[in-house]
Order: structure tokens, then sequence, then C-alpha cells
């Protein structure tokens, strides 16, 4: 899979998200009860990915992506309790949300030179009828080459998955078949 990105321009809000982690709940260790109940999100979303948006407005949101911040800060092994955790997603969350302000002045003109966003995975919230309103954004060359190989990928992958299903069955087949045999005239 090709590595993810975001252009600031295609960004249209960001927003911290606080779920409760389920896992923690019911726990009888009061520490993990206090220190561990929620999990915290960077919610963006997006108004163009993979050369998509609106047909008739390019700054409508069409999807989301979901950024969780981890319980253990890899690099020390220390766990992050809520109050550090909360700390860290407010840093981040103001970092990604000045960066989108310092370009809004420049998104006009940025979305000229075309989208930079390219996502393999990202949430839609899009119903059936927003759907038919989807139309092609003006992208960059790089990401036009990575959604071409991105899709290459996917057919790729659909057609080596096709063809071990049919050999998977064919081989299955071959096993499971037993001819009868004759009756003695």
């Amino acid at each position: 899979m090709q590595d993810s990105q975001i252009g600031y321009e295609d960004i249209t809000d960001i927003d911290i998200l606080t779920l409760i982690n389920e896992k923690y709940t019911d726990s009888e260790n009061q520490y993990l009860r206090e220190n561990f109940l929620h999990d915290y999100f960077i919610q963006i979303s997006l108004c163009v990915i993979n050369g998509m948006c609106y047909k008739t407005d390019s700054t409508k949101p069409i999807a989301n992506i979901f950024v969780k911040l981890q319980h253990i800060d890899k690099s020390t092994g220390e766990l992050l309790i809520n109050k550090k955790q909360l700390i860290l997603v407010g840093i981040l969350h103001g970092l990604i949300k000045n960066h989108v302000n310092q370009f809004s002045r420049k998104r006009e003109a940025l979305r000229e030179l075309g989208s930079q966003t390219f996502l393999p995975y990202y949430d839609t919230i899009l119903n059936a009828e927003e759907k038919k309103q989807i139309g092609e954004a003006k992208v960059s060359d790089l990401i036009i080459s990575r959604v071409k190989q991105e899709a290459l990928e996917v057919t790729k992958e659909a057609e080596n998955t096709t063809l071990n299903k049919r050999q998977k069955d064919h081989d299955h087949a071959l096993l499971k078949f037993v001819p009868e045999k004759s009756e003695p005239s």
C-alpha cells in the first residue's frame, strides 16, 4: 500500500473526538478506570480525497479520517494516562489547526495547483444520493499516479484472490470427487 498524505488545502474541519474506552469501564482496578477511561482521536474532515469532490461545491466535506492516540509512548515504554493523552491531543490538534488556518488564505491558489490528498482508507460521510454528486477534482500528477497505482494493486489483489479461490475450489473439488465403483455384471 502507498503511504498516505493530506494536503492542508483539502481539510475543512478538525476536531478532537473523545470516546469511552469500554475495555476499562467495568475494571475492578480503580487506577485503570480513572486513567484509561477514554480514547482520544483527531477527526479530520476532507473536501477532496483521491481526486474526488462534490461537483457543485468543492469545499463541502466528503470524508473523514481518524487518528487515534495510543496509550503507550513507544519511545519510552511509558503508559500515557488520559491526562497526558489529552494534553498531547490538544497540542497536535492546535498545530494542525494553525497550519490549516495559515493555508486557508492560500487555499484557492493551492487548489489551482491540484489536490495533494491521497488516502487508501477513509470513512465516507455521503449517503447514496450525495454519492451521485461526486465529480473529479483537480489533482497533482503525483496523486494521479498514486491513485492509478492503488487501483492497479487492488485489481491485482482481486485477480489473485479470484485465481486462488478458483484453484482452491478446483483442488477441493478434486479431493472430494470419488468415482463410484462399478458393480460387477
